[in-house]
């Protein structure tokens, strides 16, 4: 499979995973940024801001979190494909 194939691959399996789940897409675009709320029956109307902070507030209130958050103090993880270990049959 060439990596062109395999990249083709995963966006397939990412967007039928994602199809029929409901989600939350914070889009920078020309205007500002652009908050969206999508469900597997609907899409709400999205909104735009011109700054981070009120795009954030925005998908924070579309969460449901009502309560103050802290920025991240822990580092993310993620692997893309597989991991081969010796362990493995």
């Amino acid at each position: 499979m060439s990596e062109q194939n395999g990249i083709r691959a995963i966006q397939r399996q990412h967007e039928e995973r994602l199809r029929l789940t409901r989600r939350w897409i914070i889009a920078e675009t020309e205007t500002g940024l652009e908050v969206h709320e999508w469900s597997a029956d609907g899409v709400a109307p999205s909104s735009t801001y011109p700054i981070k902070e009120a795009a954030a507030a925005r998908l924070l209130q579309l969460l449901g979190i009502t309560h103050a958050i802290v920025p991240q103090s822990w580092p993310e993880s993620v692997c893309i494909g597989t991991i081969e270990t010796g362990d493995t049959p």
